[in-house]
């Protein structure tokens, strides 16, 4: 019963290092795969030695030479040390075990050193080995333990010390009654404790995310299905070759070329039928989902919404992703069902992504709580920040796998590169509506306004004779200057937006255009939540004021409705911006309505251009700026002018 346990113990070491290669051949990865193969080689001697294969006992002091050096490899790649005088520890661990291992498999040659290998010393100088360098690893990783920033990397680090505090204890309670040192109540505690470390490592990729889980059901597979069809084909080989070592030598061959030549086409064959049997991960099936969309020749945003698609489909998340205007990030396109934020404050988004379980930095941590999320990643193009996509996880286990990260961040760098050409192709779509509409206006200023001029001085030249009749006139003048209006809106629409920035002082211009709209609207009260000291930008004043003046124009108007009418204008400094809030109690915008408004044409006033919010626009973008609109649709509008500062 002992030997199966030690054999399955052999088997899961196997199966672990295996997974931890196939994950990639990361320096981390590949001495957990050495750090496996030697426990498993250390159970399989102690095995086939219980079976009667002397020479296994030799063996596997060679193995367990080799463990102190493997392990700490390992531990330096957790931690990625790569310089300094932790990092010679390998090679000083390893010159003594080379020395043990050269005189074990001496004896198999020599008698002088198979008595060395006999005596009581060796026994000692072996535990000694083994014991002095393991202890060394075990003080680093705990040393480090204190130093992960990270609250799940802490966790993972832990599991790992556990483990191998276990097999450590285990194997040592073995030498020392191999030394003679020590008498344990049972045999092979060392092994046992072996097995006790590979169910706390299973735990840690299971539960942990140490590696890639999926990899056993994915890569592991299809390498076993290739492992399987290869022994089957070498043992009908040596079956029906016996006799004939220079022709099965050669079929071997063969074999071992033919699999080595076409690995990537036999694990693609297998991947395929794998998805014909359904037996994908869920983030297999995204990444080719993903892979399907990207390939499509389709308009970018719908490309974008797919992809937004497939991750709350096959990841369990909601996802959003943020156009960014100044310090703002404003949701573009977002799944059915999500709970992030329309408009979100994000002066403090950084190049990296982040992760709520494994960040404990309150900035970070308050950012994710902005967006309403527990994954955001920056979308970068050249360098320059375009948005942000964000995700959101429906299960309360809100851990993600390597891989998940890994698909989620190729999805963020695609995203990218949809929305730089959506940008661009927005650019010249605009610049060729700006030519049209430029010549649309400027024959319409020839063909009606002319007349529109000869109209309004012919009604200035009739008078009135009755009540009625004045009232009539009054309203032929007061349209046509409406329509005059209207022209001169398209007019400066289409023209080119020139701007002469000169050092501003946000607060005073704030605060006349305040006083102005207050004389106005003929006593109505426009609220004003100044800001102490000096804000200075670097801006075109009548241009500013322009667009503020409109925005305050919309706000009173939008509450001539309501009974108590609030309209209320607030400064305040945003880390590179100088923020400008206009905020109202009316009716609000409609939610569809919404990405519209600042559409050229687009209104729901029955006498608006439907340019105004268009013109203010292209001046905010002039002055390298934003303007963003938040409204519930009932109660509230509230619009945000950022000017970059000086």
């Amino acid at each position: 019963m002992i030997y199966t346990i030690i054999a399955a113990a052999a088997v899961i070491n196997i199966v672990l290092g295996i997974l931890a290669l196939t994950k990639g051949a990361s320096r981390v990865n590949l001495s957990f795969f050495f750090l496996s193969l030697f426990l498993a080689a250390w159970n399989l001697c102690v095995v086939m030695w219980a079976g009667g294969f002397e020479a296994a006992g030799r063996l596997n002091f060679v193995a367990i030479s080799l463990i102190p050096t493997a392990g700490m490899v390992f531990v330096l790649s957790v931690f990625s040390i790569t310089s300094g005088p932790l990092a010679a520890a390998p090679y000083i661990i390893a010159v003594p075990g080379i020395g043990l291992i050269l005189l074990t498999l001496g004896t198999f040659i020599s008698a002088p050193l198979k008595q060395i290998y006999d005596s009581a010393w060796y026994k000692l100088a072996i535990f000694l080995y083994l014991f002095i360098p393991l202890l060394f690893a075990f003080g680093v990783l705990i040393y480090k333990l204190y130093f992960i920033k990270y609250r799940q990397e802490k966790i993972k680090v832990a599991y790992i010390i556990t483990a191998f505090m276990i097999l450590f204890a285990g194997g040592m309670i073995d030498l020392a009654s191999g030394a003679k040192l020590y008498k344990p109540p049972f045999d092979y505690i060392g092994n046992v404790c072996n097995v006790i470390y590979a169910a706390l490592i299973f735990i840690a990729i299971f539960r942990m995310r140490l590696f890639n889980v999926e990899v056993l059901f994915g890569g592991f597979l299809s390498y076993a299905f290739m492992a399987v069809v290869a022994g089957a084909a070498m043992f009908l080989a040596a079956v029906n070759l016996q006799g004939k070592p220079l022709a099965m030598g050669t079929v071997f061959f063969m074999l071992m070329f033919v699999i080595i030549y076409y690995a990537a086409r036999i694990r693609g064959f297998v991947f395929q039928l794998r998805e014909k049997m359904g037996a994908l991960s869920k983030t297999e099936e995204a990444r080719s989902e993903y892979k399907r969309i990207t390939a499509e020749h389709a308009e970018e945003g719908i490309k974008i919404l797919d992809t937004l698609l497939v991750m709350a489909k096959h990841l369990d998340m909601s996802a959003a992703v943020y156009m960014k205007g100044g310090d703002y990030f404003m949701a573009s396109w977002i799944t059915a069902g999500s709970q992030f934020n329309d408009i979100v404050e994000g002066s403090a988004v950084q190049p990296d992504m982040i992760i709520r379980y494994e960040t404990s930095d309150r900035v970070e941590l308050e950012l994710l709580d902005r967006f309403r999320a527990d994954i955001i990643i920056p979308l970068i193009y050249s360098g320059s920040v375009l948005g942000v996509l964000s995700g959101k996880k429906h299960s309360l286990d809100i851990s993600m796998a390597q891989d998940e990260v890994d698909l989620i961040r190729e999805i963020g760098a695609t995203i990218s590169v949809y929305i730089k050409a959506k940008i661009v192709q927005g650019r010249q779509v605009e610049d060729e509506n700006m030519k049209r509409l430029g010549m649309m206006a400027d024959q319409m200023a020839h063909e009606i306004k002319n007349p529109l001029t000869a109209l309004g001085g012919a009604a200035m030249l009739i008078d009135g004779k009755t009540d009625a009749d004045r009232e009539n006139l009054a309203i032929i003048k007061d349209e046509i200057r409406r329509l005059k209006k209207i022209l001169d809106s398209w007019r400066d629409y289409s023209r080119e937006i020139k701007i002469d920035k000169k050092s501003v002082d946000v607060i005073k211009l704030v605060t006349d255009a305040v006083r102005i709209m207050n004389l106005q609207t003929g006593g109505y009260v426009i609220s004003l939540e100044p800001l102490a000291g000096q804000l200075s930008v670097s801006a075109d004043a009548e241009k500013i004021k322009q667009v503020l003046l409109n925005i305050i124009l919309n706000a009173v108007e939008a509450t001539c409705s309501r009974e108590k009418p609030e309209v209320s204008v607030a400064i305040s400094r945003k880390d590179r911006y100088a923020d400008i809030k206009v905020r109202d109690n009316g009716e609000g915008i409609k939610k569809e309505d919404l990405p519209r408004v600042k559409e050229a044409l687009f209104t729901s006033k029955p006498r608006g251009s439907g340019l105004g919010l268009a013109i203010s626009e292209r001046i905010m973008k002039a002055h390298d700026g934003a303007l963003f609109l938040d409204s519930d649709g009932s109660s509230f509008t509230e619009v945000t002018l950022s000017i970059p500062l000086e």
